[in-house]
């Protein structure tokens, strides 16, 4: 299941990794068949530069070369309030202008096949953050569904295995909740500097825990989750004009 998102409107919208903001507003677009290069030049060269204009500086992720879906790209922005989505011109028009903008997303609609919108509020008594913001190159990312019933004592495991060890690693991970679309799902990040780390775990828990304990957790959490998807992203900070 795939968690994929919104056009931007007109707010002042952070590149940087964000430690306090209350949502996470994410846009991800599935490139057409043989498109995928062609969408990214238009990104980096046209979308980009009027969304920057606009006041607005989304970050990118693109599939890791590893694994995942080449023809998806997902931008992530934060915000602590709707009230800039009350603004009837988008980032992308205040940037581009009204003429361009016609053009532009008419070019969009020749390079896409779908786009889908949720809303993520950040669980901060699950996470575990770093003291400055930092874009790490790559993100491992979980998708989680629980079972409706047991959303609180998933929650009550995690605190008390997962975050413990979380911390005690010296890992970072941040946990979101679905808070417009599918309310039983959860995404789950943590930054990596490189794909070595990979090789302490796939997933959050497998890297914090020692085996034993993380083979305990699994058979505690198993009557707890739907399902669970995982993935890495890469940091595109070629198409967001970062150096």
């Amino acid at each position: 299941m795939k968690f994929i998102t919104l056009i931007l409107a007109a707010l002042p919208l952070a590149a940087q990794a964000n430690l306090t903001s209350k949502y996470m507003v994410l846009t991800t677009y599935h490139a057409k068949p043989g498109a995928s290069a062609d969408f990214a030049d238009f990104l980096k060269h046209k979308w980009m530069p009027a969304m920057k204009k606009g006041g607005a500086s989304p970050r990118i992720f693109s599939a890791a070369p590893i694994g995942g879906d080449a023809s998806v790209f997902t931008m992530s922005s934060y915000v602590d309030t709707f009230a800039g989505y009350d603004n009837a011109t988008s980032t992308l028009e205040k940037g581009a202008g009204a003429a361009a903008y016609g053009r532009m997303t008419a070019q969009r609609a020749q390079l896409i096949d779908s786009r889908v919108t949720t809303v993520l509020r950040r669980v901060p008594e699950m996470s575990v953050y770093r003291e400055k913001p930092h874009d790490s190159p790559i993100l491992l990312v979980q998708y989680t569904r629980n079972v409706g019933a047991k959303r609180a004592e998933f929650d009550a495991l995690w605190k008390k295995e997962v975050l413990p060890a979380v911390k005690k690693a010296g890992q970072y991970v941040s946990v979101w909740r679905v808070a417009l679309g599918d309310d039983l799902q959860y995404v789950i990040t943590t930054p990596l500097e490189s794909y070595a780390e990979l090789d302490k775990g796939l997933s959050v828990a497998a890297r914090a825990l020692e085996p034993a304990a993380y083979s305990a957790f699994n058979e505690k959490v198993a009557p707890m989750v739907e399902s669970t998807r995982r993935e890495v992203r890469i940091l595109r900070k070629d198409l967001m004009g970062i150096e």
